[in-house]
């Protein structure tokens, strides 16, 4: 069996559903360096991203496979 794209269901969170509540759709990442990061599951996939209170703006800032995501930058 080939493996299973991320990209629509992905796509689809981020334009639609992440913006409307992100704090409710992840869980904030207490330890460096992800401080301020937020983390929400898809599937397999981690969405990595920053809320900007003031701005009212959602920055992603990776997909990455969950394997993957929390690796040292």
């Amino acid at each position: 069996m080939p493996p299973v794209s991320p990209e629509a269901p992905t796509y689809e969170f981020i334009t639609t559903t992440l913006p409307e509540n992100p704090h409710r759709l992840g869980e904030r990442l207490p330890l460096p360096p992800y401080e301020g990061t937020w983390s929400a599951r898809r599937g397999a996939y981690r969405v990595l991203y920053e809320i900007d209170e003031e701005e009212r703006t959602v920055l992603v800032t990776a997909i990455e496979h969950r394997a993957e995501a929390y690796r040292s930058r």
